[in-house]
């Protein structure tokens, strides 16, 4: 979605001429890269955030690293974006200045989670969910006229068991599938799992992150 809108710049970047403001929203993990007392942390994934620039599986690109090139460990609540390096097109966004990155931590990201499902009936991923907190956040500072658009990249029922187990809710997930049963799940058609609970789909889990795209009127 936001590449419709990498040529819509001004030198003055005012929206009244035809700017449009980028931002990108990485995962924050517990504290982001830094704890309150300012210490770094490793226990997050904002890799362009507090990135350097490295090569990883044939990319060179930003990355979460030792000084000596070791690859750090990284921590988020999503799954998708758990993952100590960023596709080369963001590092590109961002070393040219075009897009702005942030970050959203674990429990940011599960509020907006909570909020977007109650206010609007949407579930969103988790994914998408880090970009939900700073919209909401950026909207605070927007006039009622202006626009945001959010890219909602995924659905949030493939997250409910972590959402769950992160909020200490305990859930029965003593279903089991074989293989065929998990083929014909995916395939929309009804299946019984062993435990003999009825089985009508099985959620697709979409490694993407996310995008927020600001025209301002």
């Amino acid at each position: 979605m936001f590449s419709a809108f990498l040529n819509d710049t001004h030198p003055s970047l005012d929206a009244a001429k035809g700017h449009v403001k980028i931002v990108g929203v990485e995962a924050g993990g517990e504290h982001g890269p830094w704890l309150p007392d300012g210490t770094e942390t490793d226990k997050h994934a904002a890799t362009l955030t507090n990135g350097v620039v490295g090569v990883l599986h044939g990319s060179r690109t930003y990355l979460l690293q030792t000084p000596d090139g070791q690859i750090k460990e990284t921590h988020s609540i999503s799954a998708g974006l758990d993952y100590p390096g960023v596709g080369p097109q963001h590092a590109q966004l961002k070393s040219i200045g075009r897009v702005e990155y942030k970050y959203a931590t674990d429990s940011q990201a599960l509020e907006a989670q909570r909020f977007c499902s109650r206010a609007e009936g949407i579930l969103p991923a988790l994914e998408p969910s880090h970009a939900l907190h700073q919209v909401m956040e950026i909207a605070k500072t927007m006039r009622k006229d202006q626009i945001v658009l959010v890219n909602l990249c995924g659905r949030g029922d493939k997250d409910m068991l972590h959402v769950a187990k992160y909020r200490g809710v305990t859930i029965d997930t003593d279903v089991i599938l074989t293989k065929d049963e998990g083929y014909k799940a995916m395939d929309g058609s009804k299946a019984k799992g062993s435990s003999g609970v009825s089985l009508v789909y099985l959620a697709a889990a979409f490694a993407c992150g996310a995008l927020v795209a600001m025209k301002l009127r």
